[in-house]
């Protein structure tokens, strides 16, 4: 291929495909508050211009159609997938896909993309286009994901350096989807080149350097070193299969026999040496344990447990509808539906989470029939770029671009297996792309360079316009009213108004044009302020739209406790608690409810709850589940105590130690307020509880002398001074600038707060790092300090949730003001 001149570019058909793509790419704003919806709003744009430039003006430009029924057999090909998922939305009718028509507009503007480009693209020429343009996004957007690493984003969403780069992506693992995707076509067109004779008429292989190559190499370069800076293990692993699958396919169908030899050879050194790494880091785990890698054999860690509450999620929907699924979209309803109760003590933060894996996904969208014709669509896709690969009598470009298409599939879909970046527009665009070249490649291969005849102009307005003209509008009637609404969203909260007036403003947008995430926000502040008539009105609007959604049957529970119904509050909590066990608001409400109506068991029941929400996140434990802690509360003259044996354990709670817990509770909830001193004088007993029980205590090694421990004792004491002091500082810190944020006129203010507050939390912890490493340094050597360190935290999480069990809704700082 030829290197394309400036005006050879602006002049190709798929110019503008590469300009759109690199749009797409290259900006990233949270107008309508998430990224990836700004994505599609730029992608819906895009096909708009094209069915505008294509469908309408040629009107007066009389330009011809050449368009054969192969483009519409390839368009509806491209439309399976979809397809798959509908026979489940009807069948369903349709309760579980709130978000069925932003999944469809998305679908349809994928399918105009993949349409034009097919039309545009006659010849090699016209995909090299496209392909330099893409090479050159990718060196804009890693050169973006530089400039973040070094604390030079150019965008003000950042303000410090960044641990994993986004670029303009606004998600590390988009961009690491993005760059999985399309590096292996430019790992293809860069390493590539011809043999020739060498002396004594050997043949020797040499590279091919050309400014175009240069270009992809280039491209291959910035966008592996961006790659690396995402720290997205999945895309990792994703971009090594695919280079795997190009090495194997090259040393098939490239090379000679003797070279293919040494590169199967070279293959099978490169897997031995990944699995030997990989049962290094299983061997040697603790040596990898700040590594974001060391989470590969930390499957209680919580990367691994955010995959498997979603992943168990998904198994559940899709055994309770596993022939036809559940329609498109639908995946956000059933995680609430499907939900394991006791999913949080695993992953905290699971109120709502992605499946993590386009397979299951879409198992879960289109059941057994859809994965049927899912997997015949991209059995199809790969037997035809094998197809390709293997024609020789294509030029050397096409074939190797084929190569790098197939392994960027391979790529995508071992990393679809553990994330959610596929679905995301800016991964899925540049996927159409490749998907449309392929059948592109297909139809040049069969070519007999005999364009069709062009179309009547009657035809072509039946055919073409008419039909493009319904799905540009369907698009905007589906997007719009989403895109309005998170737009007014965004608007009200960056607004520099008061609380007040912006929830009265949200309140508005929720009786004019609601989304979830507004209703879902909104929800939340009115149950904190108590208002509960406009709260009924918005749980009402949120099981309009996703029944079930989030917490919103324990603001039912809240509401009916604010109209005075507590029997009715009381019934709703303890249901909404056999869907969420360890919901901690919900733990409050009800310890509360028990105080008040002086009961017991059930106030045993929650604190039981409690010490569970505790102890089984905390990994160094080895309590890997609630049915291993026993807790009972009997007579006995010591307030706590925990022992292990044989992993499980056992908490036994002197019934002296309950009663002062209970009245406690019992006159936070008759009284608005409790004072300070009972609240210092109950933290007090409690922290000598703890500290006499020798669970918690330290252990020493066996080899370490009296003298030693001693000393050790002295550096103990002197770690838990400084650790205090370093906890009363960030928490007072945080109080400090969390209360100017609040009150803050703009957002600019709030963004600038937010830096600062960062500043001074990184200040406190360089002030108290140098002497508290130096007292860690010597008890890591004479103790079994990990253990003792988890065992701290437990007891420090006991102390402040027997806290708040007792006094529900208790503010962090004022416990702070009292220590």
């Amino acid at each position: 291929m030829q290197f394309q001149t400036a005006r050879s570019i602006v002049s190709n058909p798929l110019f503008f495909h590469g300009l759109a793509l690199f749009i797409v790419s290259s900006y990233c704003s949270y107008a309508f508050l998430l990224a990836n919806y700004h994505k599609v709003f730029m992608a819906g744009a895009g096909v708009t211009i094209l069915f505008i430039m294509h469908d309408i003006l040629f009107l007066k430009k009389n330009q011809a159609l050449h368009a054969d029924r192969n483009i519409f057999i390839s368009t509806a090909l491209l439309a399976l997938p979809l397809i798959g998922t509908l026979p489940g939305y009807v069948y369903h009718k349709g309760a579980y896909s709130y978000m069925f028509t932003f999944e469809l507009s998305n679908y349809l503007i994928l399918l105009l993309w993949a349409w034009y480009f097919m039309r545009l693209a006659n010849n090699e020429h016209d995909i090299n286009v496209f392909i330099s343009i893409t090479a050159g996004t990718i060196i804009f957007v890693s050169t973006i994901a530089f400039l973040e690493k070094s604390g030079l984003y150019p965008l003000p969403a950042s303000f410090t350096m960044a641990d994993r780069v986004k670029s303009t992506f606004g998600n590390p693992n988009y961009f690491a989807g993005f760059l999985d995707l399309l590096l292996p076509i430019f790992f293809a067109l860069a390493f590539t080149g011809k043999n020739v004779e060498g002396p004594g008429g050997k043949k020797i292989f040499h590279f091919i350097f050309s400014r175009e190559r240069i270009l992809y190499l280039m491209a291959s370069t910035a966008g592996c070193a961006a790659l690396i800076m995402t720290k997205t293990r999945g895309a990792y692993l994703g971009l090594f299969t695919g280079l795997l699958l190009m090495a194997l396919l090259t040393a098939i169908f490239f090379m000679e026999i003797k070279r293919k030899k040494l590169i199967l050879s070279i293959i099978g050194a490169i897997c031995f040496i990944v699995m030997l790494s990989a049962l290094s880091l299983f061997l040697f785990h603790d040596f990898f344990e700040k590594s974001r890698f060391d989470v590969f054999f930390n499957f209680r860690g919580i990367s691994w447990q955010s995959r498997f509450v979603g992943w168990g999620t998904a198994m559940k929907a899709i055994m309770s509808s596993p022939l036809l699924g559940y329609g498109p979209g639908s995946s956000y309803n059933l995680f609430f539906s499907f939900v394991d109760p006791a999913s949080r003590l695993y992953y905290p933060d699971r109120d709502l989470t992605h499946v993590h894996s386009e397979f299951l996904e879409y198992f879960q969208e289109g059941g057994i029939f859809g994965m049927a014709l899912f997997f015949c669509f991209w059995g199809y896709i790969f037997f035809m770029c094998l197809r390709i690969i293997k024609n020789s009598s294509l030029s050397p470009f096409l074939r190797r671009l084929s190569l790098g298409i197939l392994s960027g599939f391979a790529a995508y879909h071992v990393e679809g297996l553990f994330d959610v970046a596929p679905r995301m527009m800016v991964v899925r665009l540049p996927l159409f792309s490749l998907l449309a070249m392929v059948f592109v490649i297909k139809k040049i291969s069969a070519s007999d360079n005999n364009k069709p005849a062009p179309w009547p102009l009657k035809k072509r307005l039946l055919a073409v316009t008419l039909p493009g003209l319904v799905l540009v509008t369907a698009i905007w009637a589906m997007y719009l009213p989403l895109a309005i609404s998170n737009r007014a969203f965004v608007d009200i909260g960056n607004s520099a108004v008061p609380l007040n007036s912006k929830i009265i403003q949200l309140e508005k947008l929720r009786d004019t044009n609601p989304n979830i995430y507004l209703l879902s926000t909104l929800g939340n502040i009115e149950a904190s302020f108590k208002r509960k008539d406009e709260l009924k009105k918005t749980m009402d609007a949120i099981d309009l739209l996703v029944p079930g959604y989030l917490h919103t049957d324990f603001h039912r529970a809240l509401y009916a406790g604010l109209a005075g119904d507590d029997p009715e509050a009381l019934k709703l909590a303890v249901r909404y608690q056999e869907k969420d066990l360890y919901f901690m608001p919900c733990i409050e409400f009800l310890s509360r409810l028990a105080a008040k109506y002086d009961t017991r068991e059930l106030f045993k029941r929650e604190l039981e709850l409690l010490f569970h929400r505790f102890i089984v996140p905390n990994v160094q434990l080895n309590i890997s589940s609630p049915e291993g802690i026993f807790f009972m509360v009997k007579k006995d003259s010591i307030p706590l105590s925990i022992t292990e044996k044989n992993s499980d354990l056992y908490i036994l709670m002197g019934d002296d130690f309950f009663e002062r817990i209970f009245s406690l509770a019992k006159k936070a909830a008759m009284a608005d307020s409790i004072a300070k001193s009972d609240i210092r004088a109950f933290i007090d007993y409690t922290d000598k509880a703890m500290a006499a029980i020798p669970y918690f205590q330290i252990k020493f090694r066996e080899d370490v002398s009296y003298a030693v421990r001693n000393d050790a004792v002295k550096y103990l004491k002197n770690y838990i001074i400084l650790d205090n002091r370093k906890f009363l500082a960030v928490k007072k810190t945080e109080k400090y600038f969390d209360n100017a944020m609040n009150l803050a006129p703009d957002l600019e203010t709030r963004k600038s707060l937010s830096k600062k507050r960062g500043e001074a939390l990184l200040e406190i912890e360089k002030k108290f790092q140098p002497f508290m490493e130096n007292a860690v340094s010597n008890l890591s050597r004479h103790t079994f300090w990990r253990d003792y360190l988890a065992k701290r935290r437990l007891a420090l999480d006991i102390i402040d949730g027997l806290l708040s069990l007792a006094i529900p809704g208790i503010d962090v700082n004022e416990i702070v003001d009292v220590r």
